[in-house]
């Protein structure tokens, strides 16, 4: 589908720790820093919240909080406050450290996503075509230059080229791979397999770090509960596993239904809902 993972996932519109991005540019990297990239974050949006030092309007992606939220959300965010945590009004405004309600990318009842925001309307370009049911399966290069792009459509297959650049940008597993069957990688693993060496780069393919979601934490209600509403899982908590962290590293999400992996689904109860903890920081 076009749009990835905002086409299909959570509708969950958050930007991140700022330390996160000043970890970045302390790194080396110059211009990542929270302070440097903020702007661009309030280029993209148009905030039904309003504009501020945080967040602006007029942007191509609409955000907003969610609209009359389902009593367990609710219920979840006064609990934390009932325990001393710190409640969040808006976890893109500051400090996200506490329990709050998601931002969504939902406009009038329907996902909002970056290829609805932001694809649909360049395709009316006459320098833009897109083609589905694709799938690029090798990169061409003249010497160690990205020339174009051989892929299949729907079966026949077809090719691109390029008079100025090729961007790379299908994920972060199909990335390294489609690199790796094009000969950029690691020059002794490619020659186990046999591929015809391009670039020796050793770090393609490796150096993953993925955050975990764990389902399984569900809690049966003493009646049907109230159907989820917007995207089902309306608020969460950010919080540190040790004070001495300078940024959350642990994410709770309330989730307005049972949720398991398919093994465990089978024993749930009917009626009840789940709380799914995500670790935010993997150090692999």
């Amino acid at each position: 589908m076009l749009g990835g993972c905002h086409s299909h996932n959570a509708n969950a519109w958050v930007r991140g720790h700022p330390s996160d991005f000043d970890n970045w540019a302390y790194e080396g990297n110059a211009g990542w820093d929270f302070a440097s990239v903020l702007h661009l974050f309030k280029k993209i949006e148009d905030f039904a919240g309003g504009a501020s030092e945080y967040r602006a309007v007029g942007g191509p992606l609409h955000v907003e909080l969610p609209t009359d939220p389902n009593p367990i959300a609710r219920a979840f965010i006064a609990a934390a406050g009932q325990i001393g945590l710190p409640v969040v009004e808006d976890n893109n405004a500051g400090d996200m450290l506490g329990a709050s309600f998601f931002n969504f990318t939902i406009k009038n009842g329907k996902r909002n996503s970056v290829a609805r925001a932001y694809l649909q309307p360049a395709m009316r370009r006459p320098n833009l075509t897109v083609h589905t049911h694709a799938e690029a399966h090798c990169l061409r290069f003249s010497g160690t230059r990205c020339t174009g792009v051989e892929y299949r459509r729907e079966g026949k297959p077809a090719s691109a080229g390029a008079a100025r650049e090729v961007i790379v940008s299908a994920g972060a597993i199909g990335s390294p791979r489609l690199l790796q069957l094009s000969g950029v990688g690691s020059g002794d693993h490619l020659r186990a397999l046999g591929i015809p060496r391009v670039a020796h780069a050793p770090g393609v393919g490796r150096n993953l770090h993925d955050h975990p979601l764990v389902g399984g934490i569900n809690y049966e209600t003493k009646g049907p509960p109230p159907p989820p509403r917007n995207n089902g899982a309306e608020s969460t908590l950010w919080w540190k596993s040790d004070p001495r962290l300078i940024c959350p590293d642990i994410q709770p999400v309330i989730l307005e239904f049972p949720f398991a992996t398919p093994e465990l689904a089978a024993g749930l109860p009917a009626n009840g809902y789940a709380i799914a903890y995500s670790g935010l920081a993997p150090a692999s």
